[in-house]
């Protein structure tokens, strides 16, 4: 049988004092810093990843990670 079991993410007290504080103008430099890698060729790959992640930065908030573990559950034999 496979079991899905969620990671827990960070209390959202912190994450919203994160944001007050410094998650809103991090994450406007992250942008900045994105569009500016995005100008070259080169850089684009670094500027779209960066682009991707600027909620993350701004706001603590990881992706759902999920994890698959296989459980075996053993049936009495009476």
């Amino acid at each position: 049988m496979l079991v899905a079991v969620s990671c827990s993410d960070m209390h959202w007290a912190i994450r919203l004092v994160w944001f007050v504080l410094v998650g809103w103008w991090l994450g406007a430099l992250w942008l900045v810093g994105a569009i500016a890698f995005s100008a070259s060729i080169i850089f684009l790959p670094i500027g779209i990843v960066m682009a991707q992640r600027t909620w993350t930065i701004m706001t603590l908030k990881t992706r759902p990670d999920v994890v698959v573990k296989e459980v075996r559950v053993e049936a009495d034999e009476s």
